[in-house]
């Protein structure tokens, strides 16, 4: 083969060589940017619809699927022993108040040394928590104290994306009622449109306790009167000492006017009986006395 032969056969060898591999190359990478390591251009739908998806679950760059905003429920129990009980559940209301939160239940309990326990559910907004777990330890002595936060972020999300998905279920459900032509469609529509109602209702309710929990704290607070010193001698006990000494005579004396009451109707219901018993022993002793020796 001649000279020239062997130039034109590897110059087709060569063409062919580049047309494969250019048709081998990945896609997506252009020109002279497709060399080995150089970074794989992404279709801008594909970013579009990432960025999409990291607003709608609240991430705002960062890593993506990374979420920015936690839904959390803060929650305490702390237990106080305090001189007062009912001047301490006076300055704790005060204090939620003042913060805008609320009491949303309270007891009282009354001990057997007449001193009182105070229970009570308080409600705060949550940037207001950790002013008031302060705020309630320095009010006594605590001899019990807990916090915990309840990470709802994965429910939230899920019931967010339910509820989307209902939504739109629902919509599409309404555009198929309106197109009915027969009555049995129309009835089939609207029990799968009750069904997808009833489902959006529950979830809807869920997601607004969810909420609620999250923007408003519970604290449990249980108010406890301070134990008698042992190296210190108090007079505690004599607090309100009169008005005790006042209230005890005033039980014993009702209790003595009611059994005095109760004595007295028990005669007078007795009354009637004692009168027939004497009228007849009177006729019996009188019989004796004008027979008895007789008959005896």
């Amino acid at each position: 083969m001649t000279r020239n032969a062997y130039t034109i056969v590897a110059a087709l060898v060569t063409a062919v060589l580049l047309i494969a591999g250019c048709s081998a190359a990945p896609r997506g990478m252009t020109g002279y940017d497709s060399a080995p390591g150089a970074p794989v251009e992404q279709p801008e739908m594909d970013m579009a619809e990432e960025r999409a998806a990291r607003e709608e679950f609240g991430d705002t760059g960062g890593v993506p699927g990374e979420i920015v905003e936690q839904r959390q429920i803060k929650n305490g129990e702390i237990t106080l022993e305090v001189p007062s009980p009912e001047d301490t559940m006076t300055e704790i209301v005060e204090i939620v108040e003042s913060r805008g939160g609320y009491v949303s239940d309270s007891s009282l309990q009354q001990q057997q040394d007449q001193r009182p326990r105070i229970n009570m559910t308080v409600r705060v907004p949550e940037a207001e928590f950790d002013s008031l777990t302060a705020e309630l330890h320095r009010m006594g002595v605590v001899t019990r104290s807990r916090t915990w936060i309840d990470d709802v972020t994965e429910e939230y999300i899920d019931l967010r994306a339910r509820l989307n998905n209902l939504e739109s279920e629902e919509e599409a459900l309404r555009q198929i009622l309106e197109r009915a032509e027969t009555v049995e469609d129309m009835l089939a529509v609207r029990r799968q449109l009750n069904d997808v109602r009833g489902q959006i209702d529950s979830l809807s309710g869920r997601l607004r306790y969810l909420d609620d929990r999250i923007s408003y704290s519970t604290y449990r607070i249980s108010i406890q009167p301070e134990g008698l010193a042992t190296t210190a001698i108090k007079t505690t006990g004599f607090d309100g000492f009169g008005s005790r000494v006042v209230t005890a005579f005033i039980r014993g004396a009702n209790w003595v006017l009611n059994n005095i009451a109760a004595a007295i109707l028990a005669l007078t219901i007795a009354v009637p009986a004692l009168v027939v018993i004497a009228i007849l022993f009177s006729l019996g002793l009188l019989v004796y006395r004008r027979w008895g020796s007789k008959l005896f």
